[in-house]
């Protein structure tokens, strides 16, 4: 089944592995030797097709952040802690 355009990208990675479908998302270009190259960022990796698919249509009907998987707790708690007290 082939997506839409702009809607980002399954991928089946190499190898054996447990989660070997890929859901990603593109976050910029770069040039390499005078030719444009995609980067990449992973939405997650999973065990079927459907469920990378499933995962890559909830994030393009609510796209959010992936910055947020690298913010520390004591940032968390900052944020928290301005909004209730």
């Amino acid at each position: 089944m082939k997506l839409p355009n702009g809607y980002r990208g399954v991928h089946k990675l190499s190898g054996n592995r447990r989660r070997p479908w890929c859901a990603r998302i593109t976050v910029g270009w770069e040039t390499k030797n005078g030719k444009p190259h995609q980067l990449y960022k992973p939405i997650g990796y999973f065990k079927k097709r459907e469920d990378a698919i499933s995962a890559l249509a909830k994030y393009n009907d609510d796209p959010y952040s992936l910055e947020y998987s690298e913010i520390t707790f004591a940032e968390v708690y900052e944020k928290w802690s301005a909004e209730h007290f």
